[in-house]
C-alpha cells in the first residue's frame, strides 16, 4: 500500500542525490542531454542499490527476524546520522563536486545511493511499494537530480540542499519510531 510514509521514506533516501547534483554542471555544449544523461545515472544506481541491498539482506535478515523492529530502526537511525553529518558537510560547501569525467561522475552516483543500499538491506520487514521500490527509486533519484542540475549553485540553493539534508533525516528517524514502536506497519 502506497501512503505518504512511503513516500516520504524514498524521498528522504534519494534526496542525498540532491546537493550532488547541484555541484555537477557539465559543459554548455549540449547541456540538456547531459543534463538528462546525468539524472537517467543518478536514477539508475539508487534504483540498482535499493536491488541489491535487497538482495544482501535476504542473505542473513532472517537472523535478526525477533528483532526486526530494532534492526530497522538502527538501520534508518545509522542512516539519518550520515545524512545530517552530510548536511553539515554540504553547509560547509565540502559536499559540491565539480563535473570533470563521467567516471568520476559514476563514483559519485554510486556514493549518493549508499544509503539506498544500507536501507534496502532490510527490505524483508520493510519494504513500501513492494517489489516496484526500485521503480520508486529510480523516479525520484532521477527527480532529485534533474532538480539539481537546473538549479544554479549559490548560497541559496546550497542552504536549501543542507536544510533538505536535515529534515529528511528527520523523517528518517520518525519512521524508524515509529516501525520500533508497531505503530507503522509495511510489508
Amino acid at each position: 500500500m502506497v501512503n505518504l510514509t512511503s513516500i516520504l521514506f524514498v524521498l528522504a533516501l534519494t534526496s542525498v542525490a540532491f546537493p550532488l547534483a547541484l555541484g555537477l554542471h557539465p559543459d554548455k555544449e549540449n547541456r540538456q542531454g547531459n543534463l538528462f544523461l546525468i539524472a537517467l545515472l543518478f536514477g539508475a544506481v539508487q534504483a540498482m542499490m535499493v536491488f541489491l541491498g535487497n538482495l544482501l539482506g535476504q542473505q542473513f535478515m532472517h537472523l535478526f527476524s525477533a528483532h526486526h523492529q530494532i534492526v530497522v530502526f538502527a538501520v534508518f537511525g545509522l542512516i539519518a546520522v550520515r545524512m545530517i553529518i552530510e548536511a553539515l558537510k554540504i553547509r560547509k560547501e565540502n559536499r559540491l563536486f565539480a563535473f570533470e569525467s563521467y567516471s568520476r561522475l559514476l563514483i559519485i552516483a554510486i556514493a549518493a545511493a549508499i544509503n539506498s543500499l544500507i536501507a534496502g538491506m532490510v527490505g524483508k520487514y520493510f519494504q513500501p511499494f513492494g517489489t516496484a521500490l526500485p521503480w520508486a527509486f529510480f523516479i525520484a533519484g532521477f527527480g532529485w537530480s534533474i532538480l539539481g542540475l537546473l538549479l544554479p549553485i549559490n548560497r541559496i540553493n546550497i542552504l536549501l540542499a543542507s536544510v533538505l539534508q536535515l529534515f529528511f533525516a528527520v523523517v528518517l528517524l520518525i519512521i524508524g519510531l515509529l516501525y520500533l514502536f508497531k505503530l507503522l506497519v509495511i510489508s
